[in-house]
């Protein structure tokens, strides 16, 4: 009887049985436990896998054996600054959106309704004046021409909360020292 090489796989898809068994060798290596208990019959019977196991599990053995590397600490000390350094990156654009929404939202809610009862009190006044010599589609045609020109101008104003807010700097975070190393 023919057995299937590492290659082949069924007609249904499934993966062949020397490739779970080496899956499964390499989760077991990597999960620092014994090899897999129900492939033990496969492993009895072919070779190839027997040998993989075997590698994998001399390579686990001197993996074991051998002691942690000692760090540099000024490479250690780099690396911390550095990662502090990006740390407070995310930390200040985090910190900018937040200040940009709050200030945004602030301004809107004074800006807007403010807008609106200006334009009430310049509608009143429109229609004082020239409520008999216009007609009243011109004339809410002309309400609508300013509310509108109004709410684009205060929007443009809010739009330019977040630029003020970058030309100001980060959020008003202090980058951390550049000599600490944590």
């Amino acid at each position: 009887m023919r057995r299937e090489s590492d290659a082949e796989r069924r007609a249904d898809g499934a993966a062949a049985p020397c490739e779970r068994v080496r899956e499964a060798l390499v989760d077991a290596l990597l999960a620092r436990r014994e090899g897999p208990e129900r492939e033990a019959a496969h492993l009895a019977d072919c070779a190839a896998c027997r040998e993989e196991g075997r590698v994998l599990g001399a390579l686990r053995s001197a993996l074991d054996a051998e002691p942690p590397p000692r760090l540099d600490p000024a490479l250690l000390a780099r690396v911390r600054r550095r990662a502090a350094g990006e740390l407070w990156e995310r930390r200040a654009a985090r910190g900018f959106a937040l200040e940009a929404v709050r200030a945004a939202a602030a301004a809107l809610v004074v800006a807007v309704p403010v807008t609106v009862i200006h334009a009430e009190l310049v509608f009143a006044g429109l229609r004082w004046l020239l409520e008999g010599r216009l007609p009243g589609v011109l004339l809410r045609a002309l309400e609508a021409l300013y509310l509108g020109s109004s709410l684009l101008a205060v929007g443009l104003l809010l739009a330019s909360v977040p630029l003020l807010l970058a030309f100001r700097g980060g959020g008003g975070m202090a980058r951390p020292a550049e000599g600490g190393a944590g």
